[in-house]
């Protein structure tokens, strides 16, 4: 896909494709994580210009993720505390002032020494993550205090014991998976800062063998994003049904746009002009495009004016496919009023496999308000329902990654691309026909009829809908 316009290219201008960013390299160990990655961090005139990971490091092998290579948004940030600070208000108050460190030491030498000379057992010691557990117990007793503890009492020793009195073993600090022989890998609760480029390198083996991959956490990681879920037609539910489509031409510009719009909110500097490289993209279609951004701000974002927009532009059809569907009074009044003007509204969500079952009670919720205006609701059967496409009067494409629910267009960081495209709206109309085909459709008289329960449930989410 790609909008109307036209490039332009300079012939035989020699472009030199790797300028030297720094003029010296230093080697080191990044601490963004529990990893410790090694990294070469390049410099010019004494100031960090470049990140990169050190191939010749045995925990990461060059692979440096985006949290390493934020290190020097860390080391740069206004925020980061160079001094020590004493608070000088009231506890609760926040109001600190910066000292020296002999000052700072000295008032902890008070303290200390005050508590040491009454009760040493007063004190409690404890030291975080990175310190010698060993230097720890020493440090106390040499105090006077039975009460210390440090990082590895909370964290990893009790990991390896429950993993020794399991399955006979330990991951991270005590050992290391079988990845050569391993045939079903079962990953519990791994938080994204603990082994990252390691674990995730060892599993992109993992699944190039045909391993089952199996990850059971609480929240969503970059680990369960490998999952097998992800895979295959949506052709039972091991399988989710999503839509994916490759942009080229000057379209692709916009996106780089959204992507910088959010860069520049993570460093003053917009791009180094020596290393990034914004060619001009090729006219690869006739489509007419626009790309469209929503940001977390006050009030309505581009995606949501974009959503209401088009609702209120259809004339004959309109088809939406969304993973979460939670309506605001706007959206719910802008489909109503497109049904009374004999507009013809399909909407397809999640049915049995629908991976926020709260949400959905959100949504079933509206269900017979707009069934009353002849808008009709299909439950998408086979497996999760995770695309997010639009179309309007067989004429226009609505793709992206927002959903129809208030945290799309109004919280989250969401891109979404239009266009202008009859044969593409017709290929996503084709494709809508095949999901209702495996579909469930949401018969008015019948749900009226639903349980008790159920009716209640819905009662009890409403309050907390603009939420989802």
């Amino acid at each position: 896909m790609t909008r109307k316009g036209t490039g332009s290219s300079d012939e035989g201008h020699d472009v030199d494709t790797s300028p030297p960013v720094s003029d010296r390299v230093e080697t080191t160990t990044c601490y963004m994580c529990a990893c410790r990655c090694g990294i070469k961090v390049h410099l010019k005139d004494g100031r960090i210009r470049y990140i990169e990971g050190n191939r010749d490091h045995p925990v990461n092998r060059g692979v440096l993720c985006a949290k390493g290579a934020a290190g020097i948004m860390q080391h740069y940030a206004p925020a980061r505390l160079t001094r020590p600070l004493k608070r000088v208000g009231e506890r609760g108050a926040c109001e600190f002032r910066e000292i020296e460190w002999a000052e700072a030491l000295a008032t902890a030498e008070e303290w200390l020494g005050r508590i040491r000379a009454s009760d040493p057992k007063r004190l409690a010691f404890f030291t975080g993550r990175d310190q010698s557990q060993a230097l720890t117990g020493w440090w106390a007793s040499q105090f006077g205090t039975p009460n210390y503890a440090a990082h590895g009492g909370f964290c990893s020793v009790n990991m390896a014991a429950a993993g020794v009195y399991t399955i006979g073993g330990s991951f991270w600090e005590f050992g290391e998976p079988d990845w050569e022989h391993t045939r079903y890998f079962m990953l519990f609760g791994c938080a994204e800062d603990h082994a990252s480029n390691p674990l995730k390198i060892e599993l992109g083996k993992l699944k190039q063998r045909g391993v089952k991959f199996v990850s059971i956490n609480p929240v969503r990681t970059g680990y369960s994003a490998i999952a097998d879920e992800w895979l295959g037609d949506a052709r039972d539910a091991t399988e989710w049904r999503d839509t994916h489509f490759r942009v080229r031409g000057p379209a692709v510009d916009g996106l780089r746009a959204a992507f910088l719009d959010n860069w520049i909110e993570t460093d003053p500097e917009l791009y180094d002009a020596s290393i990034d490289r914004f060619p001009e993209q090729p006219v690869a279609g006739t489509s007419v495009v626009q790309c469209v951004r929503g940001a977390s701000e006050t009030g309505r974002s581009d995606v949501a004016t974009l959503t209401r927009s088009l609702l209120n532009l259809a004339r004959s059809r309109l088809r939406i496919a969304t993973a979460y569907f939670v309506l605001d009074d706007e959206l719910r009044a802008s489909l109503i009023d497109a049904a009374e003007r004999n507009v013809r509204i399909e909407i397809l969500l999640p049915g049995p496999h629908a991976d926020k079952r709260f949400v959905q009670l959100a949504a079933e919720g509206e269900y017979e308000r707009l069934m009353e205006h002849g808008i009709t609701i299909w439950n998408f059967q086979p497996t999760m329902l995770h695309a997010k496409v639009m179309t309007v009067d067989g004429a226009l494409a609505n793709v992206g990654s927002a959903n129809l629910n208030p945290r799309s267009v109004t919280w989250d960081e969401e891109v979404n691309v239009v266009a202008i495209d009859h044969d593409l709206a017709q290929l996503l109309d084709a494709q809508f026909d095949d999901d209702l085909e495996r579909s469930v459709r949401i018969e008015p008289g019948r749900w009226q009829r639903r349980a008790a329960w159920h009716r209640v449930a819905e009662r009890a989410i409403a309050p907390v809908k603009r939420l989802f």
